[in-house]
């Protein structure tokens, strides 16, 4: 991964949530492979889907990066509007699910997102074991400091 600390400087707030879940995402697949041998399971679950929510009204065009700004609209159009929860309950849906499973419906190293109480695939990134390296020896530097 191209900048563990972070995106380029003057990175606005969405392109940094979006590094800042692949780098956690890094982390829980590291830490799956070293606590398995203790019995402890660790999984990547959270709400995937975008969800019109107050995090997402908030967005202006300047959170954009540049090449998106030219849709921003259309982007507003789906994130600015109030949908009665349902998006949020949506994105809350692998939570409830993974708060809720036993174990063996857990499994371990899995990855839980999008609305569904299946596991879903990781991007290439960050399946890549070089990627996951990284991001624990900064982890283990910051703990150092």
């Amino acid at each position: 991964m191209y900048d563990l600390m972070g995106t380029a400087k003057g990175t606005h707030g969405l392109t940094l949530y979006y590094h800042t879940k692949r780098v956690m995402e890094c982390a829980a697949l590291s830490q799956s492979r070293e606590l398995a041998k203790e019995g402890v399971i660790v999984n990547v679950i959270g709400g995937g889907s975008p969800a019109a929510t107050s995090m997402t009204n908030v967005i202006a065009c300047s959170d954009l990066p540049v090449f998106l700004r030219c849709i921003y609209l259309c982007f507003a159009c789906f994130t600015h509007r109030d949908d009665g929860g349902s998006s949020a309950k949506m994105c809350a849906k692998p939570c409830v699910w993974g708060a809720m499973a036993s174990a063996e419906e857990l499994g371990n190293g899995k990855y839980y997102l999008d609305g569904k109480v299946s596991s879903t695939k990781l991007p290439a990134t960050q399946l890549m074991v070089v990627n996951q390296q990284k991001v624990m020896a900064l982890v283990n530097n910051l703990i150092k400091e």
